[in-house]
């Protein structure tokens, strides 16, 4: 009201929100990117729409998709022959995989931890089962083991420097895991990794296909054949012009 000290009638937590804005902390630019986070695990990257399970895939920087939006989103650029955001994904076989995703009451839920999929709480996808659980199921098997300190309570930290296959804790199949909700540095960093590692697939297979052809034998013309004294003759004369 005035002349108490300077008491303001406001919450701590107006208080703690105003100086995060002043602060550049909670900044327009930095609440977009939180919130395209926290959707990329419930929205398709493709179209922006929900998720519809079970033609869900994943791609190897921890973005899903409908898989109808993305086949759709390929051939448009294919027919367009224009550079596009999905340019990773060269092939729908190769370079996404199918997620099994577990919902219940309209969001989807860790199997075996029934805890929502969130960007925030740190869950990745199986690429060759496709379970998407909760990493720190992963931290405490590890520390059952004994081996607490081999393991990363972050999976995103092991999966976009060592890429090690692991056993899913939801069906038992070993397989890469692939973070979910990374952050777009750590995106760019696994982004680096696929296109090195399909620049360096490609050089190999040029080198081995030059190298196939210096080994083959030279092609010989049908004339040089006939001319040839060395080479087998027909067996049967050829028939007169009359």
């Amino acid at each position: 009201m005035g002349g108490d000290g300077g008491t303001l009638n406001n919450s701590r937590h107006e208080h703690t929100r105003l100086r995060a804005r002043v602060l550049g902390h909670s900044s327009p630019a930095s609440q977009k990117l939180r919130k395209r986070q926290r959707a990329s695990v419930t929205h398709c990257e493709a179209s922006k729409m929900a998720l519809q399970p079970p033609h869900v895939v994943v791609d190897r920087l921890g973005l899903l998709y409908n898989k109808d939006a993305l086949i759709s989103c390929l051939l448009h650029r294919a027919r367009h022959k224009s550079r596009h955001a999905f340019s990773h994904i060269a092939s729908l076989k190769k370079d996404t995989a199918h997620v099994n995703l577990v919902e219940q009451n309209g969001q989807f839920i860790c199997p075996v931890t029934k805890k929502v999929v969130t960007a925030e709480g740190s869950f990745s996808v199986g690429w060759s089962c496709g379970c998407v659980t909760a990493n720190v199921v992963y931290v405490q098997r590890a520390v059952r083991a004994g081996r607490h300190q081999d393991a990363p309570s972050d999976v995103a930290s092991t999966t976009s420097s060592s890429q090690e296959p692991q056993v899913c804790i939801s069906c038992a199949k070993m397989g890469e895991r692939i973070p979910l909700g990374m952050t777009f540095e750590e995106r760019q960093a696994v982004l680096e990794r696929v296109l090195a590692a399909r620049e360096k697939s490609r050089s190999l297979k040029k080198k081995k296909r030059k190298s196939i052809a210096n080994d083959a034998d030279p092609p010989v013309s049908k004339i040089r054949k006939l001319t040839d004294p060395d080479s087998p003759q027909p067996s049967k004369p050829c028939a007169s012009l009359r």
